[in-house]
């Protein structure tokens, strides 16, 4: 792994983490105090079983699967199963639902949709938005964390609906680390609730 590459994925491990520690985390109120003197930080197990657990084989695997789609431009076809935005949509539908499937896991995944009107400048007719989403419910109704990532893509002209547009790092790259943390979530009892979202529209915006 290159050096910008290995940065990256430790960037993401640290993420990771931080996504994680903040769902368990007991919200206190803020009240002015002194510093308290440094200690060293508690690594909790759980937490860092959960940032070991991180693959990059599935990871690249996820990438891989969504720049094969060749476009997802948002005003991209949809009734494809190898090409578009549709396809896309159902890849990461299918993906979540595996991971939703493991034993003891409570997480549902569902599609948000709503139709955008035309609006004159990146929209030139009524086109379905659709979101893909995988919920893990929390203990505390009053918390939520949300791990999202564009999964729309665009071309140098962003009306271009139909030429390559694979989108690795915008935002592929995004769209896999919700992937990735829906995974290892997946059969978490968490206090707080998690909401990994897959949106798309972004590039349209």
């Amino acid at each position: 792994m290159d050096i910008a590459r290995r940065s990256r994925f430790a960037a993401f491990v640290s993420f990771c983490g931080a996504a994680f520690a903040s769902a368990f985390v007991v919200a206190t109120p803020l009240v002015a105090q002194e510093p308290p003197p440094y200690s060293a930080p508690v690594v909790r197990p759980e937490i860092k079983a959960l940032v070991e657990a991180v693959s990059k084989d599935e990871l690249a695997r996820n990438l891989r699967a969504l720049v094969g789609f060749g476009t997802r431009h948002t005003l991209s076809e949809t009734r494809s199963a190898t090409r578009g935005i549709g396809a896309a949509r159902e890849y990461l539908r299918t993906t979540l639902a595996s991971y939703a499937a493991a034993k003891d896991s409570a997480m549902s995944v569902a599609l948000q949709s709503f139709v955008q009107e035309p609006d004159g400048r990146r929209v030139d007719r009524a086109t379905e938005i659709v979101n893909v989403l995988a919920t893990v419910p929390g203990s505390d109704p009053s918390r939520l964390v949300i791990v999202s990532g564009h999964y729309d893509s665009m071309p140098t002209n962003v009306m271009d609906r139909t030429s390559d547009a694979p989108g690795a790092n915008d935002d592929g790259s995004g769209t896999v680390v919700a992937l990735e943390c829906a995974r290892l979530a997946a059969t978490l009892k968490p206090r707080a609730t998690l909401l990994f979202a897959a949106v798309a529209g972004e590039e349209q915006s």
